[in-house]
């Protein structure tokens, strides 16, 4: 019920995002509930449709645990795009190919592995990285791209994620410091405890 009015949908759609978030994740109802919060403060904080943001997670939290990133660091990363216009399929199919290029490792592309390179990254250890700190290796990818020329960005963003997902990931390049903040958020047990 408390999601249900947080949200603005039924209470039961609610429960069944909650029954679904549980099997995706293995969670228990206690982080189901923590997840919740953590999407609403981030919509109530900084913008977006927390029904949105939630159907992001749902789609792609599952594969971002495969690939270190946890459903609440899925949903800094929803809400972000959300909040600039991004539609809710570009933004999970854009996060998703992001994650899978982030942890190829060893079977990245020789073009990635040359993108990689020009940033000073290795795609081995990011690999290894995206599931010890996802956050950080995000983060860090996205400071190497922006430090580069802007006509060298988006061939770059190119040769790591394929064109289809540019669209998702530009935003989170362009506002790299929205997207900081986000994932400060969704870590600071004060900053969402009780957000329902």
């Amino acid at each position: 019920a408390k999601m249900g009015v947080a949200f603005d949908i039924t209470g039961d759609e609610a429960g069944a995002m909650m029954a679904k978030w549980r099997t995706a994740f293995s969670m228990g109802q206690t982080d189901v509930n923590r997840l919740s919060d953590q999407i609403n403060a981030l919509t109530n904080t900084y913008g977006g449709s927390a029904l949105e943001v939630s159907g992001v997670v749902t789609r792609i939290g599952a594969l971002g645990k495969v690939a270190g990133v946890t459903a609440p660091q899925v949903a800094a990363m929803a809400q972000l795009l959300n909040s600039v216009g991004v539609e809710e399929e570009i933004a999970a199919t854009g996060s998703k190919n992001m994650m899978l290029a982030m942890t190829k490792g060893e079977a990245a592309t020789k073009s990635q592995s040359k993108a990689l390179k020009l940033m000073g990254l290795d795609a081995k250890q990011l690999a290894e990285r995206m599931q010890t700190d996802a956050s950080g290796a995000i983060t860090d990818l996205l400071q190497k791209l922006k430090a580069l020329p802007k006509a060298q960005q988006a061939g770059i963003l190119t040769e790591l994620f394929s064109s289809e997902p540019v669209g998702a990931i530009a935003p989170m390049l362009l506002n790299l410091d929205k997207l900081q903040g986000n994932l400060a958020l969704v870590g600071n047990q004060s900053a969402y405890a009780g957000s329902m």
